[in-house]
């Protein structure tokens, strides 16, 4: 084995135990929709095995209703046309029957010619957040959860005065 196959393997490992130690599901895909890889917490919300067993294979082939899989492609195909970051509040039903509220960021990728590449998307869990039932303030509960979701830092301020921030603005300036 030369150095830079050397090189390339040690990436790859270390690449592959980053993603695997992000607490959040996190997969991407081509711009076909197939699998190109996926962490250990998306493993364990879909109930699937290692790497092998769903790469190269579409979010169909995981076991969740059809709706929800033509409601992702769908977005999906939608940031191919007007590439960019896109957030998604959606009730994800998991294979195993229960109901999961989560809001999934999906971004676009490119292949260093510019021409798109595929999918990167991250899962988040806001089901004690946002009740699966109904409550009284859904929409203010929804709007806590999206911008907790963020990675960007958000500040709410009235009359001059800060009243609340998220995790991320937290992060920013400690």
């Amino acid at each position: 084995m030369d150095k830079k196959e050397k090189m390339t393997l040690e990436q790859t490992h270390l690449f592959g135990t980053l993603l695997d130690n992000i607490p959040h599901p996190v997969y991407y895909q081509d711009i076909h929709g197939f699998l190109l890889g996926y962490n250990q917490a998306f493993r364990e919300l879909f109930n699937v095995g290692p790497y092998e067993d769903l790469t190269g294979k579409t979010i169909f082939d995981l076991s969740i209703p059809l709706q929800d899989c033509v409601s992702w492609h769908k977005d999906d195909l939608e940031l191919f046309r007007a590439p960019g970051p896109r957030l998604y509040e959606t009730r994800l039903n998991r294979p195993d029957g229960s109901k999961q509220n989560v809001i999934v960021k999906k971004s676009s990728f490119f292949q260093p010619d510019g021409s798109a590449y595929g999918i990167v998307g991250f899962v988040t869990d806001v089901s004690e957040t946002v009740p699966v039932e109904n409550g009284s303030n859904e929409g203010e509960l929804r709007f806590k959860a999206l911008s907790e979701a963020s990675l960007e830092g958000i500040v709410f301020v009235e009359n001059g005065i800060i009243t609340d921030a998220n995790h991320s603005m937290y992060e920013i300036f400690g």
